[in-house]
């Protein structure tokens, strides 16, 4: 009886590690280790080579120039890759040229490269935004990624850029706030393509957060946003909405 007990949880310890094993080889991490690239030469090279496929392969543009699709991959530990598609129909049909042609140029892209760690090479997941429009005639060296609308201003290098160069000016002195705290900071683009015009209303309201809001922004009015040829002519200047939540512990 001992010996069958024995050799039962034996077999039960073996399909344990094999299951573990199974596991383990199928582990998906859901983002790359921060600094690493997806692809060799990074996103300018990954954006280049897509330019090139599309103009070499002489493969059709979309009609809608404002369709765009928001492409998601597993990079697997061979470096082989798959399409991982959107579950929201109604945007893969809203944006369906965009789709078909973010999975019809995956095949003539060959550099990608696994994740690592120190435990060696993983699989992970990729995410890069796709912009046929920006991709064949209009594309520019050194692309990143980050389309222009060419019909509204847009701060140099896109929202992100915005973004992050507000994050880096801000300094809340308040160490004494705690909760959260929403913001909403509008202003306008002058037709020479500076902030101008600048409001910021927070809830609950607080007079220290407003201001050290207003003092990172205000080291962002010397940089000109990048206006269309004929913003000159508008009548009304164009309205930025930036929302701001922080939470303070």
């Amino acid at each position: 009886m001992f010996m069958k007990n024995q050799k039962l949880l034996f077999i039960c310890i073996l399909l344990f590690c094999i299951n573990q094993f199974s596991a383990q080889e199928t582990v998906i991490y859901d983002a790359y280790p921060y600094g690493q690239e997806a692809y060799l030469g990074g996103k300018k090279q990954l954006y280049k080579e897509i330019h090139q496929a599309l103009i070499e392969n002489k493969i059709e543009k979309c009609t809608d120039s404002s369709q765009s699709y928001k492409v998601k991959l597993i990079v697997k530990q061979d470096t082989s890759v798959l399409f991982v598609k959107n579950t929201d129909s109604v945007y893969i049909n809203k944006n369906k040229c965009a789709y078909e042609l973010s999975k019809n140029v995956l095949k003539y892209l060959k550099n990608w490269k696994a994740a690592e760690h120190k435990i060696g090479k993983l699989n992970a997941i990729y995410e890069f935004d796709f912009y046929p429009s920006d991709l064949f005639e209009d594309y520019e060296e050194n692309y990143m990624g980050v389309h222009i609308d060419k019909n509204i201003p847009q701060f140099p290098g896109g929202v992100m850029e915005f973004r992050n160069r507000f994050q880096k000016n801000f300094n809340f002195p308040n160490q004494d706030f705690k909760g959260l705290i929403k913001s909403e900071v509008y202003f306008m683009i002058d037709k020479e393509g500076f902030m101008t015009n600048l409001i910021v209303k927070s809830s609950p309201y607080n007079s220290s957060f407003e201001k050290s809001i207003i003092t990172a922004l205000q080291k962002l009015k010397k940089v000109k946003w990048i206006v269309p040829n004929n913003y000159s002519l508008r009548e009304e200047l164009y309205r930025v909405k930036f929302p701001i939540t922080m939470n303070f512990d």
